[in-house]
């Protein structure tokens, strides 16, 4: 028997599935913990939002809704993260995710209301609360605070990080799809439901989990590419 045979059979023996199969159930749970993460982390986040009293003003309960998911959604990203770059520490991800969040809820409001007022002057049949109006505005935002919150992040990252520009560009447009896809389930439950709004808090977070779920989506193969430099220092 030659050599590599039996290195292959001790490979086996030993492990009881080759390099390949290894990497891809490494691959399976690492998708399997970034969807869970993310869905966790946003149906939690999105009752606290909604339910948190501290302002019932508007524009100040955006913001809040902001900090409040960037705390929670935060840490629980960084404990994924960390299985590709180990070196990622889970305080400065978690206040990236903060300090995006506010940041990008302020951008986001301010760049909605600048597209807005100029849909509906190039069109009246663009209104703000039509159903184009509303589709455009929710998308934009989201796509501001995944912009945002994506810089943010990329400044966390360790210095030897690959592939940040993708990240970013994921990032935007999962935010950008996860805020669509909440709006878009609330409105057909509030159609199908009367008092939605005032509905049970298990509605909040199963708005939360389906936009978890599809920015997670939007974002695992980015996650997958975010490896580290072997060749720095």
């Amino acid at each position: 028997m030659s050599p590599e045979n039996v290195n292959s059979d001790n490979s086996r023996e030993a492990g009881g599935v080759g390099p390949g199969l290894r990497r891809h159930s490494s691959s399976k749970e690492l998708l399997g913990l970034w969807f869970g993460a993310n869905v966790l982390g946003f149906a939690i986040a999105t009752p606290l939002s909604f339910l948190t009293t501290l302002s019932y003003q508007y524009f100040e309960a955006l913001y809040i809704a902001g900090l409040i998911i960037g705390a929670v959604v935060g840490p629980l990203q960084a404990w994924v993260i960390q299985r590709q770059l180990p070196r990622l520490r889970l305080w400065q991800w978690t206040l990236a995710n903060i300090v995006g969040s506010y940041i990008g809820s302020w951008v986001g409001l301010f760049a909605v209301g600048l597209l807005t007022f100029m849909a509906y002057s190039i069109s009246n049949a663009v209104q703000p609360d039509g159903m184009v109006g509303v589709v455009l505005g929710i998308s934009s935002y989201g796509l501001v605070i995944g912009m945002v919150l994506g810089v943010a992040q990329i400044f966390s990252l360790p210095s030897q990080a690959q592939n940040v520009r993708y990240w970013w560009t994921a990032n935007a447009v999962g935010r950008s799809l996860g805020w669509l896809s909440a709006a878009l389930l609330t409105w057909i439950l509030s159609n199908a439901m009367d008092n939605f709004l005032d509905a049970h808090i298990s509605w909040y977070i199963l708005l939360g989990a389906v936009g978890g779920a599809v920015y997670a989506g939007m974002t695992v193969k980015a996650l997958f590419n975010l490896n580290p430099n072997q060749l720095a220092p």
